[in-house]
C-alpha cells in the first residue's frame, strides 16, 4: 500500500476496563461496520446524513443513551476517517493518519493518547473527539462546558502536541515559525445541541472548532492548503519514526489505563 494511501489503524480494537472486557468494543464494531459501509456504498455526502440522522435520534430509536454516547464517539473518528481518505484521493501529496496514537513523553514516563492525528508535510492535525449533549459554550483558549460535562479541550490539546513533538521534532524541516505553526489542533463535536463559541478570535484559529456540518468544507481548505503551503514536515521520515511509536500502541495503552484508574 502507498504511504499517501496508508491508514495506520489503532492497535487498540480490544479494550479491557478494570479487567473486564467492555461491551464497547462489540458496539464500536458495529458502528464502524455500519456506518463505513454507508461510506463504501454511497459516499462521504451520505455517511454524513446518516451520522446526522444518528445523532438527531431519528434512526435506532429507543437505543440505550449510553450506547448512544459510545456511538457518537466513534462516529466522530469514522467522519474524519473517510473525510480523509477522500483528501488522499483528491491530491497527490503523501499523508498519512493514525487512530489511537498512545505513547510517552521523551524522557517521561506519563503516557498521552491521541483521538485521531492526520500527518502531512504542511502541517499536523490534532483531532481530540467530543459528544457532549445539549446546548455547550466554548470559553477562554478552548474551556468546552455541557450540562453534565466541562474539560479544558485546549489544555488537552496542547498536551497532546507537547509530547507529540518530543518524539517526532527531529522530522521537521528548518525554523518553528510561531506565525505559521507546525500543528493545528482541532475540536471535533459530534452531539446534539447547540455549542456557542465564545472565544476571541485568535483562540478560535488556534484551536478551531469543527462539527458534521462544517468537516467537509474545512477538508476542502486542507487539500488546498497541503498542496500549494511550504512544506514543514518530511513525510517520509515522519512515516517511519510515528510507525514506530505506534508498534508499541497497545502496550501504552494499558500503561495509561493503569495510570488514570481504568479510563
Amino acid at each position: 500500500i502507498g504511504r499517501s494511501k496508508m491508514q495506520l489503524e489503532s492497535h487498540l480494537p480490544n479494550r479491557e476496563r478494570g479487567g473486564v472486557m467492555s461491551t464497547e468494543i462489540e458496539i464500536k464494531k458495529m458502528a464502524r461496520e455500519s456506518f463505513i459501509g454507508i461510506y463504501e456504498k454511497d459516499g462521504y455526502s451520505a455517511l454524513k446524513t446518516a451520522v446526522q440522522d444518528f445523532i438527531a435520534r431519528k434512526t435506532f430509536k429507543g437505543m440505550d443513551p449510553n450506547v448512544r454516547n459510545i456511538l457518537k464517539g466513534e462516529c466522530a473518528e469514522i467522519l474524519i476517517t473517510a473525510r480523509i481518505k477522500d483528501m488522499q484521493e483528491n491530491t497527490d501529496v503523501e499523508t498519512f493518519s493514525v487512530k489511537g496514537l498512545c505513547f510517552t513523553k521523551l524522557g517521561s514516563d506519563y503516557t498521552t493518547e491521541l483521538d485521531l492525528t492526520l500527518f502531512t508535510p504542511r502541517r499536523i492535525y490534532l483531532f481530540e473527539c467530543k459528544s457532549y449533549n445539549g446546548k455547550k459554550t466554548l470559553t477562554r483558549e478552548g474551556y468546552l462546558k455541557g450540562r453534565f460535562s466541562e474539560i479544558d479541550v485546549y489544555a488537552q490539546s496542547k498536551l497532546h502536541a507537547e509530547f507529540l513533538w518530543s518524539r517526532i521534532g527531529q522530522c521537521h524541516i528548518g525554523k518553528v515559525n510561531k506565525s505559521d505553526p507546525a500543528f493545528q489542533m482541532i475540536l471535533m463535536d459530534v452531539s446534539d445541541g447547540v455549542c456557542e463559541d465564545l472565544r476571541e478570535p485568535k483562540y478560535r484559529r488556534v484551536l478551531q472548532y469543527l462539527n458534521v456540518d462544517t468537516l467537509d468544507n474545512w477538508f476542502r481548505g486542507v487539500e488546498k492548503e497541503i498542496q500549494t503551503g511550504t512544506a514543514q514536515w518530511d513525510i517520509m521520515r515522519l512515516y517511519d519514526v510515528v510507525g514506530e511509536l505506534h508498534k508499541n500502541s497497545a502496550k501504552m495503552f494499558q500503561k495509561h489505563l493503569a495510570q488514570n484508574g481504568g479510563k
